[in-house]
């Protein structure tokens, strides 16, 4: 379910890909993040950002860090990596 906060949507949890049309998934996590900056909602109440990929190299890694990305995951994702990030995110106990 979404909702409006400052006339932004606001999602708990956020699954991104590394390499999308248009804009890749740093990029576009950037984005997001100053989207709520500008709003004044700080980093504890944006949405959590997962990065779900195949890349495995470093250089992925610290770009994807870098534009603060909250955890970075390595494709496939199993039951029990996902539930780790759904408690992770704060949406599961």
């Amino acid at each position: 379910m979404t909702r409006l906060v400052q006339d932004l949507p606001s999602y708990e949890l956020i699954l991104m890909d590394y390499s999308m049309p248009e804009c890749d998934g740093p990029t576009a996590c950037q984005l997001i993040r100053d989207l709520y900056a500008q709003k004044g909602i700080l980093r504890p109440d944006q949405p959590y950002i997962a990065m779900l990929t195949a890349y495995t190299e470093k250089e992925f890694i610290e770009a994807a860090m870098k534009k603060q990305m909250d955890i970075y995951c390595v494709k496939p994702i199993f039951k029990t990596q996902m539930h780790n990030l759904l408690i992770k995110a704060g949406i599961l106990e």
